[in-house]
């Protein structure tokens, strides 16, 4: 763990903790306390802030992670349980998964899915939690234009936009409201 992180792992007082980190990171106002107890709990997140000291967009991003839920009343939660959080995908890993997804799509003959069907992912995705502004890997500020839909999904990585147009790709997270389908509100599929 970062040294600056087991520093404030030895203090008692949360919303000391909170103020302390905010003011190490140069933010106005204390961060919430899931970010602190993954910032404790996840070395990987810790440094990730630690970087982004500076950088604005980048932080709040950091700040309003999916992941952090995890850890919200409960500071004995580990990385695991985070482990869908995008910030967690390398751009090799993104560019790699990226590659894969076009070749299906080559291999299938560059199949279009109908408009209803592109309509309801996306208006899943809109209504989903893990819908959020991509982060500043290189990947993303190399793959995206300026007038696409700049969004990811905070779960897998992908630009959520591009992703539901492809016949091939699946929702990665679990509907809450039906077992055994995606938010897409289509069957989940077994991995290969």
């Amino acid at each position: 763990m970062n040294a600056i992180f087991r520093q404030l792992e030895a203090a008692d007082d949360s919303a000391a903790l909170c103020a302390e980190l905010s003011e190490l990171l140069g933010l106005t106002k204390p961060v919430p306390e899931e970010v602190l107890a993954r910032a404790r709990a996840d070395d990987h997140y810790a440094n990730y802030l630690l970087r982004s000291r500076g950088h604005p967009d980048l932080l709040e991003v950091l700040l309003r992670s999916p992941g952090n839920a995890a850890y919200r009343n409960d500071q004995s939660a580990t990385a695991e349980t985070a482990s869908t959080d995008t910030l967690s995908h390398s751009n090799l890993a993104l560019a790699a998964k990226a590659g894969a997804a076009a070749l299906k799509w080559a291999a299938g003959g560059f199949k279009q899915i109908p408009q209803e069907t592109l309509e309801r992912r996306l208006a899943a995705c809109e209504a989903c939690p893990n819908l959020m502004p991509a982060p500043g890997l290189l990947i993303y500020k190399v793959a995206l234009s300026s007038r696409s839909d700049q969004r990811i999904c905070g779960a897998c990585g992908c630009t959520a936009s591009r992703k539901a147009s492809l016949p091939d790709e699946a929702c990665p997270v679990e509907d809450p409201d039906q077992p055994g389908f995606t938010r897409w509100q289509e069957p989940i599929k077994a991995k290969a």
